[in-house]
């Protein structure tokens, strides 16, 4: 009987992405999947709380929403593969200013959604499947963590040229 394996790469952040990826394993019926990096998306957008209101820009566009739709206009950013950042003015401009603070939000949010994503596969295959996750050139060391402590998923990961089974 021949293996079967599913690849893909370069999902950048995207759930949309991460989501096909995972309903993809059971639709192809894949022996084993492979992740092969760029795994991480590239950039917070801030939702900056204005009165009633919230507004964000993004692809060029400055968006303006009411509270009732906050929930949906994020899944959009996250699905575009970025990371919406709830937040008001006055945090807007501290930040503007501090490289440092906006590094440690943008690792943070890369950190939530990437165990997240992980947690979701293994609710889904509870370690029945053999997932293989490397992270690319796109990707932040500080992901290298979150796969090492995947205990919950067969997650095989490639580190500094050494190969390291976490399960």
């Amino acid at each position: 009987m021949a293996l079967k394996l599913f690849f893909t790469t370069d999902v950048h952040g995207s759930d949309v992405c991460w989501r096909k990826f995972i309903r993809s394993i059971d639709h192809f019926k894949a022996d084993i999947s492979i992740l092969g990096g760029d795994i991480t998306g590239k950039m917070v957008i801030p939702v900056v709380k204005e009165g009633a209101e919230y507004s964000y820009h993004l692809f060029g566009r400055e968006n303006r929403i009411p509270v009732e739709q906050l929930k949906s206009e994020c899944a959009k950013i996250s699905n575009a593969g970025y990371y919406p950042y709830l937040c008001d003015k006055e945090e807007v401009e501290r930040l503007t200013g501090d490289q440092k603070a906006q590094e440690e939000i943008f690792n943070k949010l890369m950190v939530e959604r990437l165990q997240n994503w992980l947690k979701l596969a293994s609710e889904r295959y509870k370690g029945q499947q053999k997932l293989y996750i490397s992270p690319g050139n796109d990707d932040r060391f500080i992901i290298d963590d979150v796969l090492k402590e995947s205990l919950a998923l067969y997650v095989y990961y490639s580190y500094k040229n050494q190969r390291m089974v976490v399960d």
